[in-house]
């Protein structure tokens, strides 16, 4: 069998699935959405041009989402699912990653997006594994505001799938090629990882810098969606957390 790594923003999702998910906590907490989408913005920003701080970013996730407790997060995230995620999944992402469970291979989501989160998202889609950052958690179930482990983030990303495989290995799965599809460069580390293995690159939705490097080592190009998913999640972004800057 085959597993099949996908990243999961603007990858099989036309958006941002945490930074969607913190503009949701505002809206339905009815938080002033100034600061926090400042520093989404920032972020995103500084992710684009590759200068991001993964641990700084890190930090402010995690102690975002400490500041609730498990009992509303848990409320929020269900209808979060329900009304973002589940609309916008595009129709060629789900025949995508069903066409690995058809063929009885296994799947796994790798992604920023932290897994109170995606693994939620990665449930939608029936994805069997998620490799993502974990949130540190109290004895009872409240998170503390720290990260528990390592971030899921360019060279983060491939220990997280050299630990899946040595996992299935250990349950016997007989792993025979790795597939991995992503959008951004900051996954090069995992691509090429991929490579090294003799797996199959995808640079999907590819930005123009990975579309480049797609094409000069023979990688797989493909979309997902198109701009009008995008424009219709940016209209959802702004009526979720509303300010001019």
């Amino acid at each position: 069998m085959k597993l099949a790594v996908f990243d999961l923003d603007h990858t099989l999702m036309p958006l941002d699935t945490g930074d969607m998910w913190v503009r949701w906590l505002v809206h339905v907490q009815g938080l002033d959405p100034v600061p926090v989408v400042q520093e989404l913005r920032r972020f995103a920003r500084e992710y684009r041009a590759g200068t991001i701080d993964i641990d700084e970013f890190e930090d402010f996730q995690m102690k975002f989402l400490a500041q609730f407790k498990r009992q509303k997060l848990e409320a929020a995230l269900s209808d979060y699912i329900k009304t973002i995620i589940e609309p916008a999944v595009p129709q060629a992402s789900r025949q995508l990653v069903e066409s690995y469970a058809k063929a009885g291979d296994q799947t796994a989501l790798c992604t920023a997006t932290y897994d109170f989160v995606s693994g939620a998202v990665a449930r939608v889609f029936g994805i069997d594994h998620t490799l993502a950052a974990h949130p540190e958690q109290t004895p009872d179930g409240e998170f503390t505001g720290r990260l528990d482990g390592i971030a899921s983030f360019q060279e983060g990303k491939v220990v997280m799938v050299q630990r899946l495989l040595e996992r299935l290995s250990e349950q016997g799965a007989d792993i025979e090629g790795i597939d991995f599809y992503s959008d951004s460069c900051a996954d090069l580390p995992l691509f090429e990882f991929v490579e090294r293995m003799g797996g199959r690159c995808f640079a999907v939705n590819a930005e123009k810098a990975l579309e480049q490097t797609a094409c000069r080592r023979g990688w797989k190009i493909l979309n997902t969606f198109g701009a009008r998913e995008l424009q219709q999640t940016a209209e959802i972004a702004q009526r979720l957390a509303p300010c001019r800057l």
